[in-house]
């Protein structure tokens, strides 16, 4: 386990991984990319996500979808991050 990140999987079905994070608050994390199409959906605090010259403030109740292979960055606000994500081995298109 990473020292700053919590994460326990709660289900995983075929192309389908469903896990929860608790992540510090003031964690960044740089530029990076996922293999998987993810939909994220905040729980607690919040966070920015950057993707190129856009950011986006995800909040609770805040639904974030990212397409696999984009580059993006991450950088949690100043209270513990709780998020629930769905990460699908597929395209968006293909579901």
């Amino acid at each position: 386990m990473h020292p700053t990140l919590d994460e326990r999987a709660i289900l995983e079905r075929g192309a389908c991984r469903v896990t929860e994070a608790l992540v510090e608050p003031r964690r960044v994390l740089g530029p990076h990319t996922h293999r998987e199409a993810r939909i994220t959906f905040v729980t607690a605090g919040s966070y920015k996500e950057t993707v190129g010259t856009s950011e986006w403030n995800c909040r609770p109740l805040g639904i974030v979808l990212m397409p696999a292979g984009v580059v993006h960055a991450d950088s949690v606000g100043g209270a513990p991050l709780r998020i629930v994500s769905v990460a699908i081995d597929r395209p968006f298109e293909e579901l």
